[in-house]
């Protein structure tokens, strides 16, 4: 059985110090480089709103409060400036560092703490959501401190569940309901580990289980209907997301590239996902022949049900819809499990060289992130620019799906929108002629301002783009990552 160092303080090691400085200052460094995207501005929107007005927003479109809450007092002090929405993201994410250590440290002492610091701080998942103005953060820190409380329990490392234990599982299910796949995860693992000290656990179990029902019934009766895009799920999907948690955002195709091109779109990116996986198999393995049972089992379940939970609500044919970022809450147990193996592999022959590949890819998917935070999203700065230098603000721009006009609307906000066609409309062979035809611009108009953007939403063959680009002359073609501005005139 590995020691667990009961003399050991996470909290005052200068590596675990080093690696949350260390985390603090990579999230910090270009965070307001990218515009902010269309989730992002739904938080910034919120905002500005009253607290009553907020709360009822952010419920009413499928969202809990705790991040809207934090986010609002800070707005108050700091601004709304991009960099200024996403500091309690970066906070957030910085301070999950020490407690993802804490949790390897109980799992396998000191040297697994470090990893585990390093680990995380390196993370281009977590940095990448360090770096948005949305809840995911909190998910992680609140994830992290559960699991820990959870270890400390079953390992008879502290008698009782806590008050850690039901405040984290609270503040889980107030964050995202994906935080209940979390909260059931550490329930199960205490009570199953724990049966016979019913009697200690019993209280923090109750209240977190009739917690749980809270939010649960907020979605249910007012919320239900907005849950999100559906997509078409494969084996795929569950080893897709881990690997995402290893690599980061970066080393994934774009919304946009999937839409485009299918699962083709993952190709470039499948010898780096072999050599992560492999690394992470071996990590895993070790970790496991390591641990003691109790740690084990309590690891498996937690993982079992905060990972594959989700998929199998989905499968089973619920409104839920699945994105790697809503597995963060599970952070903590994968590299709290990847710090443990690779401190027991580190020291065998060739050992080393299978956290070192992981520690490769992750500083890989780190530095691209860092060059590029918009990676896969719309580059909407230069289109926003160029209507502001050419375009009046009376003038008409019309924009080709909901969700553009909302990112524009806000990066744009002196310019007259329209969104065409309408949400309702549906786009195919059969009507495009006449959307093409039926521009809703004033005839005397000398040009039309079309963006398109999102397209996936509103014409995802792109019929209505070419009939567009084939009926009209095409006087200016501005196109960035994402977005397509045409400055149209007289017909063909």
């Amino acid at each position: 059985m590995p020691s667990t160092h009961s003399d050991y303080r996470t909290l005052r090691d200068p590596a675990v110090i080093a690696a949350t400085i260390a985390a603090l200052a990579i999230r910090l460094f270009n965070s307001d480089a990218a515009a902010l995207w269309l989730d992002e501005i739904v938080s910034a929107l919120w905002a500005r709103d009253s607290w009553a007005a907020m709360l009822d927003r952010a419920l009413r479109d499928n969202h809990l409060p705790i991040h809207p809450l934090v986010l609002k007092a800070w707005v108050a002090v700091a601004g709304d400036s991009a960099a200024a929405l996403r500091v309690p993201s970066v906070v957030a994410s910085a301070a999950a560092v020490p407690v993802i250590a804490a949790c390897a440290a109980e799992l396998a002492g000191k040297r697994a703490a470090r990893w585990g610091a390093f680990l995380a701080a390196l993370s281009p998942y977590m940095l990448h959501h360090a770096q948005e103005a949305r809840m995911y953060p909190f998910l992680a820190l609140f994830g992290a401190i559960n699991f820990y409380a959870v270890l400390r329990y079953v390992t008879d490392r502290s008698d009782r569940p806590g008050t850690a234990f039901w405040l984290s599982n609270l503040c889980l299910l107030a964050t995202h309901y994906y935080g209940a796949f979390i909260v059931v995860g550490g329930i199960a693992a205490v009570v199953l580990l724990k049966l016979a000290d019913w009697r200690r656990w019993a209280p923090a179990v109750t209240v977190s289980t009739l917690a749980i029902l809270a939010p649960l019934m907020v979605f249910l009766f007012m919320a239900w209907h907005r849950s999100g895009s559906q997509y078409n799920l494969g084996l795929a999907a569950l080893p897709g997301a881990i690997w995402t948690m290893i690599g980061g955002y970066a080393m994934i195709p774009s919304s946009e590239e999937v839409h485009a091109d299918g699962l083709s779109a993952a190709l470039p990116y499948l010898p780096f996902a072999a050599a992560g996986g492999v690394a992470l198999v071996v990590t895993l393995v070790a970790a496991f022949r390591t641990l003691a049972s109790r740690q084990l089992y309590a690891c498996v379940i937690v993982a079992a049900v905060g990972f594959a939970g989700p998929f199998a609500v989905y499968f089973l044919g619920s409104n839920f819809s699945i994105n790697p970022r809503y597995l963060i809450g599970g952070m903590a147990v994968l590299t709290a499990l990847m710090a443990t193996g690779c401190a027991a592999v580190w020291d065998r022959r060739w050992g080393r060289l299978v956290p070192l590949i992981l520690l490769a890819i992750m500083c890989s998917g780190t530095v691209r992130h860092l060059a590029d935070p918009g990676h896969g999203r719309e580059d909407v700065h230069p289109i926003s620019d160029w209507l502001a230098r050419n375009v009046p603000g009376s003038e008409p721009v019309l924009v080709t799906s909901g969700e553009m006009t909302v990112i524009l609307r806000f990066h744009a906000p002196a310019h007259h929108l329209v969104t065409y066609p309408e949400s309702s409309a549906t786009i195919d062979a059969s009507t495009v002629a006449a959307l093409c035809s039926d521009l809703p611009v004033d005839a005397a108009a000398s040009r039309v301002i079309f963006v398109f953007g999102r397209t996936w939403e509103s014409d995802v063959d792109g019929l209505l783009e070419d009939c567009v680009r084939e009926k009209y002359v095409v006087q200016r073609d501005v196109t960035v990552r994402g977005v397509r501005l045409y400055e149209l005139t007289s017909l063909n």
